[in-house]
């Protein structure tokens, strides 16, 4: 195939740039293995893990945690966001957790089913001013939260 040139239809600098990300080699690789080990403590939850009557998360809720994860890591990264792991959880109603700290701040992500997640963003001890939560539904929207955090 013959390369491409500028024609007098095509104005210079035309050229469409894909870009690249350069992520240091200490970084894990965004995998399938990997991000099945990050959730292998939380196969195995049955209801009532704690004692206290708490549900585990249902395959569905994993999957779609797994799936929510590679997209945040790959869209923080593509972006240039410094990408740290976040500690994960399952909460009593059998949600998965993601969360992060940096200093006071606390960013977390609820993974409540299939298609839903919500966030919670925190950053002193007061529930009325110091804390703020909502649905999370773009990417934009954790992209702002990981700006925030």
């Amino acid at each position: 195939m013959k390369p491409s040139h500028n024609t007098p239809h095509e104005p210079d600098c035309a050229t469409i740039l894909a870009p690249v990300v350069i992520m240091s080699e200490s970084q894990r690789k965004l995998t399938h293995q990997c991000l099945a080990e990050s959730f292998d403590s939380l196969e195995g939850l049955q209801n009532d893990w704690d004692g206290r009557g708490s549900l585990a998360a249902s395959p569905e809720t994993l999957a779609s945690a797994r799936e929510a994860l590679a997209l945040l890591q790959a869209s923080a990264l593509a972006r240039g966001i410094p990408w740290a792991e976040p500690h994960i959880g399952c909460n009593e109603r059998g949600q998965i957790t993601m969360e992060w700290w940096r200093d006071k701040k606390t960013l977390m992500v609820f993974v409540r089913s299939e298609n839903e997640m919500d966030y919670l963003k925190y950053w002193g001890a007061d529930i009325v001013i110091d804390m703020e939560d909502g649905e999370l539904t773009h990417i934009a929207d954790f992209i702002a939260l990981s700006h925030w955090l």
